[in-house]
């Protein structure tokens, strides 16, 4: 009878030692009742062991699509490496008695030529951002603007929506400063009466050293798409509202009405009749950070009848941190 005991606990201690070492079966447990040589009868845990459930193996599968529903999961690959139009289903149905919690979620993803997910990508949906200084020139319609030159940032703070899969969308504050240089020949000048901005030549006798510009400040509200097309070359596309804050226009140069005078001109003309808010359209390409940009706004700036049309603004430029 000892040596029956023994033998029992031997065969119990090696299924024990089995559901230990193999991390990847299932155990499941049991009381059973045995008989002993003497007649008596000893209820003891029986272990059934059942191997893993490895179907198949795949490596770097390029889609994997699971689906879970109340009757069962299902896991579908899509293209693996060297093979992109392979594609395998398996399933796995419930048991009546299975409990099942089904949550659904999605993210919007480009397909091909984009590339997907990259290890740089923040581990977060949604962040908080700053970012996308700039420098540019440009020029509009107007046939007396000589040249124009930007400078900004985008997102002094923003908000960005990452989808990890080489797309983001972004919601941000930002400032844009602007001057527009008139040509040699011109100066603003402004009816008293009216208040209606136009141009006027210099008079006779200047100095060289004029100059004469119109200065904006910008509150703006960048709303961009970026998509990677490649490693870290990205594609950023996007819409930007300004809300104009300041406008004047500055006028300096040096007269002299004659050979032993001469007066230092400073004018600065405020107040100018002006659209407070005004739409671009924006788009740039970068890589690690650094980039070149397009911006363009199809509308006049100054109000109908109150000035020149200054519309059609165009600049293009370089980007930081974008």
């Amino acid at each position: 009878m000892r040596r029956t005991y023994l033998i029992i606990i031997a065969l119990l201690a090696v299924i024990q030692l089995q559901a230990k070492v193999a991390d990847s079966v299932q155990v499941q447990t049991q009381n059973v009742t045995i008989t002993l040589p003497n007649g008596a009868n000893r209820t003891v845990k029986q272990y059934i062991v059942k191997g893993p459930d490895t179907v198949i193996v795949l490596d770097k599968p390029e889609q994997v699509i699971i689906t879970e529903t109340e009757k069962g999961t299902q896991v579908k690959v899509i293209g693996v490496e060297n093979e992109r139009e392979f594609s395998y289903t398996y399933k796995v149905d419930h048991t009546p008695n299975d409990s099942v919690h089904v949550k659904q979620s999605k993210d919007f993803e480009l397909k091909y030529p984009f590339p997907g997910a990259n290890k740089n990508d923040s581990t977060r949906h949604w962040s908080i951002i700053g970012n996308g200084l700039y420098l540019g020139g440009g020029n509009c319609s107007m046939p007396e603007a000589k040249y124009m030159v930007e400078f900004g940032i985008l997102n002094i703070m923003g908000i960005e929506y990452n989808s990890h899969h080489g797309q983001q969308i972004s919601l941000g504050l930002g400032l844009n400063l602007r001057e527009i240089d008139l040509k040699s020949d011109y100066r603003f000048v402004r009816d008293p009466n009216t208040g209606i901005i136009d141009f006027e030549n210099y008079p006779a006798g200047i100095e060289r050293g004029n100059s004469c510009h119109l200065w904006t400040t910008s509150i703006q509200f960048p709303l961009l798409y970026r998509q990677r097309i490649y490693k870290r070359l990205n594609l950023n596309i996007g819409g930007i509202m300004n809300w104009n804050v300041v406008a004047k226009c500055h006028t300096d140069y040096k007269f002299k009405p004659n050979a032993d005078e001469q007066v230092d001109y400073h004018h600065q003309i405020g107040g100018l009749k002006y659209h407070r808010i005004t739409f671009d359209a924006f788009g740039g390409i970068s890589y690690s950070g650094f980039g070149v940009y397009f911006r363009y706004s199809p509308q006049n700036f100054l109000k109908k009848g109150y000035g020149p049309e200054i519309k059609n603004t165009w600049s293009v430029g370089v980007t930081l941190c974008l």
